[in-house]
């Protein structure tokens, strides 16, 4: 899609920055707080920490520090962003339906989930700038539970979009050093909230059309929503993570190759498959038994596959690993999102 549809701003000429990190506390949250309000006056991105990964945020209505998020990201603009609000109120500052005029099992759904990693998407407000939606008339919307985040947004009185604080199509940041890899001489100011707690996306749920539809997996499974929710379709691209999405696309993850290390990654389910195909050198990521590699890293439950997987993607090439063969968890309702995302990573799926 050409740029100047989404957008009337011109290209932000490139500017380098010395990138600060600052470490996230009750005790310097003030300071922080000036910190991030001189850099959005200045139409200046910053990174902040999730409870699902980091984000690169702007406030939803400066469009000039959107634009150079998509900028530094290299991210296509065809690519919606996720608005991050703090409270209900900022719910109906982008929604184009109140919170309350929602159906009465949408809000007991978002009553239930949010604060936390569920990202749905709703009609938009016609001021919303396009860049935010690709384009559409909807928009995807979440409330993070990272209380120095809901506490920043809730200060800042403006909701933020916050898409993955890394390159496109490189794997997330989950650490504030994957982002400043990234981001370094990019951005003036990386909030460091440790690890995040779940280490992928949020799942995204489409609540625009007369049946809900699940748009990308994540944290929240879909047995999970099922519980508040009689009848959810599941799009195609859950399905078939290798399928491209053609034309608009409502939610991100749904379109382009993401989260790949710059390692050759080979994804597979049974060992036996690799015996005799990886060496010293190769990193091995297995799941609840040990192959056997030299440089193996096991995962014994989901949670901990789930939340460490992209950290492992990233520490493989900080190592300049040729090679990384990840384990596959059989299919089940616990790990379509964990799937889902190596499946889509992958160069190889054996």
């Amino acid at each position: 899609m050409n740029l100047h549809i989404l957008s009337n701003k011109k290209p932000i000429i490139s500017v380098n920055f010395k990138t600060q990190i600052v470490q996230a506390s009750k005790n310097n949250f003030l300071e922080i707080l000036e910190k991030v309000r001189n850099s959005f006056a200045k139409n200046l991105p910053i990174v902040i920490p999730t409870e699902t990964v980091y984000g690169i945020a702007a406030p939803y209505n400066n469009e000039t520090a959107i634009q150079r998020i998509f900028e530094i990201k290299n991210r296509p603009q065809d690519n919606p962003l996720i608005v991050h609000i703090a409270n209900l109120e900022q719910f109906d500052l982008v929604s184009s339906i109140p919170f309350t005029a929602l159906a009465k099992e949408y809000q007991i759904l978002l009553k239930n989930f949010w604060p936390g990693a569920l990202t749905v998407v709703v009609p938009a407000k016609p001021d919303v700038f396009r860049i935010v939606t690709a384009g559409l008339s909807t928009v995807a919307i979440r409330m993070p539970s990272h209380e120095f985040t809901k506490q920043l947004i809730q200060e800042l009185d403006c909701p933020l979009v916050a898409p993955s604080a890394n390159k496109s199509g490189k794997p997330s940041g989950t650490l504030a050093e994957d982002v400043f890899e990234d981001f370094d001489s990019e951005v003036v100011l990386i909030v460091d909230g440790g690890q995040s707690e779940f280490g992928l996306e949020s799942t995204v749920l489409d609540l625009s059309e007369i049946t809900p539809k699940l748009l990308r997996p994540g944290v929240i499974s879909l047995e999970q929503l099922l519980v508040y929710l009689e009848n959810i379709e599941v799009h195609e691209s859950v399905l078939n993570p290798k399928q491209v999405s053609e034309g608009l696309v409502k939610a991100p993850g749904m379109k382009y190759t993401h989260y790949s290390p710059t390692a050759n990654l080979i994804a597979f389910e049974d060992p036996a498959k690799i015996t005799d195909m990886f060496d010293s050198s190769d990193m091995v990521i297995s799941y609840q038994n040990l192959i056997g590699a030299v440089n193996e890293h096991c995962c014994f439950n989901i949670t901990d596959f789930e939340k460490n997987l992209f950290k492992l993607f990233r520490q493989a090439d900080r190592s300049n690993v040729k090679n990384v063969y990840c384990q596959l968890p059989l299919n089940s309702n616990s790990t379509v999102a964990i799937r889902n995302r190596i499946i889509k990573a992958a160069n190889t799926i054996l």
